[in-house]
């Protein structure tokens, strides 16, 4: 406990310098601002625009990579996997950085190789991608390359961010996950690095059943690379979005009215399920399912007429996509064959 201590003291003094001299600048520019406006030039009025500018953008990420990681160390942050399209996840991130790599006259590539469906947390994801494109386009020198590419793992996608910057030593590699040591970097336009955005990386990864690895060189670039499950055996990704929106159709079929018409009750406001139409019988409820299929049938057993175990038989095997669920007070068991 106490060297759990110690190590949190010590990150948050860091994340307090950090926070301190970006803030003592805004604030002393500020102040400049108001007092002297009318006696800069234009040509100093905005350099120091936009060295206020520089060091919000540094705060503002500084305080949204603090807050997600105290989320995700009191365990407030909602874990919500789903079945993603990494491809516009990435693309989604790529955008966001093109003005800045476009000013270092950078190259961002990425080349989608096929769907490559996730069971992921979107939120998450999209956190680790930001930080990672963002670091790359920062620690790269002018004029050099981002790559972003996707490969098939065995269990698991693999997507790795490529840069060509300065490299990370093996020294350092050793620190990057880790809150107890300062490997904070300037990147090749003097941009200032937190070290706070790799750790929360590592954290929401891992929460994502992934890995994160990194492999690096002095003076030949860096490689990220993080894993996340395939979405095997999830439905189609549009499949469920589809059935987000859309309400499970019923069909009620039960020989009393009386019975009908309390299950009809029960179901009545209910926001997931519409009923459309009942049925007194297996045939009455044959021809009602010749102008619609329901999703699901509540289904008597005793009728007169045919059982609701041959009616069953009989759905299952015109209408395989209709799911049956046989309400009955008689305690005997039935067999389908």
């Amino acid at each position: 406990l106490h060297v759990l201590t110690a190590t949190k003291d010590k990150f948050f003094a860091n994340i307090s310098h950090d926070l301190r001299n970006p803030m003592s600048g805004i604030k002393n520019i500020s102040r400049s601002l108001a007092e002297n406006f009318k006696l800069l030039s234009k040509g100093d009025a905005t350099r120091m625009i936009d060295s206020l500018e520089h060091s919000s953008q540094h705060v503002n990420e500084l305080i949204q990579n603090l807050l997600q990681w105290a989320r995700s160390q009191n365990k407030s942050y909602q874990y919500e996997p789903q079945p993603l399209l990494i491809n516009e996840s990435i693309q989604k991130c790529i955008d966001l950085n093109r003005e800045k790599a476009s000013g270092k006259n950078i190259v961002i590539n990425y080349q989608p190789n096929g769907t490559n469906k996730v069971y992921a947390d979107e939120n998450m994801v999209q956190t680790v991608l930001r930080n990672l494109i963002t670091n790359a386009v920062q620690f790269t020198e002018p004029g050099g390359r981002v790559d972003v590419e996707t490969r098939p793992g065995t269990n698991a996608l693999i997507i790795n961010v490529m840069d060509t910057g300065s490299g990370i030593s093996q020294a350092d590699q050793d620190k990057l996950f880790r809150i107890d040591k300062d490997v904070r970097s300037i990147g090749s336009s003097n941009e200032k690095g937190t070290g706070l955005g790799l750790i929360i990386c590592k954290e929401f990864v891992e929460l994502n059943k992934g890995k994160l690895m990194v492999n690096s060189q002095p003076g030949k670039g860096s490689t990220f690379s993080f894993t996340l499950p395939y979405a095997d055996g999830i439905e189609n990704y549009n499949t469920i979005k589809r059935k987000e929106l859309d309400k499970i159709s019923i069909i009620i079929v039960d020989d009393h009215k009386i019975v009908r018409d309390g299950i009809h009750s029960l179901l009545l406001g209910n926001q997931l399920m519409e009923i459309i139409g009942e049925a007194a019988d297996g045939y009455e409820l044959l021809e009602l399912m010749k102008e619609r299929s329901p999703d699901v049938l509540l289904l008597d057993v005793s009728m007169p007429g045919m059982s609701g175990i041959e009616i069953t038989k009989v759905v299952k095997r015109d209408y395989p996509e209709t799911g049956v669920l046989i309400l009955t007070a008689n305690e005997d068991k039935y067999t389908l064959t």
